[in-house]
């Protein structure tokens, strides 16, 4: 995947370290179009002309920096995963001994299986804070994918919660009038902290 726009890194100093600017970008139903320009960090007066880099059935993305290094993206990344993995929501009933404690070790759950991919609020209850929503004594917590919310219901029951997952369901998608389900393979590419995940990706010189 990319070879052709990889392979342009051969010649530099560190082989396989590709770094790109995004010129500009597109949508076109599911499918997102880049204007890439790859850069030489070690010759930066080389040329390396700009591709087109074709983006198929988008299922997420964010793009938070206009370029990084160019990297490619498999289905145990955190930021695929999580289009891949059964959906579940979690509730709980009581209150914590420590608010504080318990809110830091839900984040840490997080970030031990999402890193720095997904952000910790991406998938709790919108409508209220962890801590208004802990000091409330019950409600939902979070309804996310079963990787990142059976970390969340380990530590709420560590802290002597009543928690309960939710039966699993399927990412989906609307199109043409009707919703679908996301299914394998997906696969990504990442250029610094952004990240588009799709079916397939293609390349073209543009000069």
């Amino acid at each position: 995947m990319l070879d052709r726009l990889f392979r342009l890194s051969e010649g530099m100093e560190e082989p396989g370290e590709l770094f790109v600017r995004v010129e500009s970008l597109e949508w076109q139903r599911r499918d997102v179009h880049l204007a890439l320009r790859p850069l030489d960090a070690y010759a930066q007066d080389r040329e390396l002309g700009t591709w087109r880099v074709s983006c198929f059935n988008v299922t997420g993305l964010s793009v938070t920096q206009q370029g990084g290094e160019l990297r490619l993206l498999g289905e145990d990344c955190p930021a695929v995963r999580q289009f891949l993995d059964p959906l579940r929501d979690l509730t709980f009933t009581g209150r914590p001994k420590s608010l504080e404690e318990l809110a830091w070790n839900l984040f840490a759950a997080h970030r031990s299986v999402a890193g720095d991919w997904i952000s910790f609020e991406k998938y709790l209850n919108p409508c209220l804070d962890v801590a208004a929503l802990l000091t409330s004594g019950f409600g939902k917590l979070a309804d996310g994918p079963e990787f990142i919310v059976v970390e969340l219901n380990r530590v709420l029951m560590d802290s002597g919660l009543q928690a309960t997952l939710g039966a699993p369901h399927r990412v989906k998608f609307w199109e043409d009038g009707a919703w679908h389900d996301v299914v394998s393979p997906l696969c990504g590419i990442a250029f610094g902290e952004s990240w588009i995940v799709a079916s397939g990706f293609e390349e073209t010189p543009l000069s």
